[in-house]
């Protein structure tokens, strides 16, 4: 299965917060067989990553209204999905 976590918050510099939940998550899904992405405007290079970074624009943070966020990540989910089928 193709697994998209969708996050405006994923720093690894710290640990126990969101991002360190997602890159356990991550690795284990893909342990599983599963091909996972994270998108996020905050991507930091993650040593013994298993699973692909994607990152939106800039301009994507928690100020926006989330109709605006929608929009941001459905457009690069659309483009991902041309280039490769999802």
């Amino acid at each position: 299965m193709n697994i998209f976590f969708l996050t405006v918050n994923y720093s690894l510099r710290t640990s126990g917060g969101i991002g360190t939940y997602i890159h356990t998550l991550a690795n284990g899904l893909v342990l599983a067989g599963h091909d996972v992405t994270v998108l996020s405007p905050v991507i930091v290079e993650r040593e013994h990553a298993s699973y692909n970074v994607c990152k939106v624009p800039n301009d994507v943070n928690t100020s926006k209204r989330r109709t605006e966020l929608s929009k941001i990540f459905s457009q690069k989910l659309f483009r991902i999905g041309r280039e490769s089928t999802i």
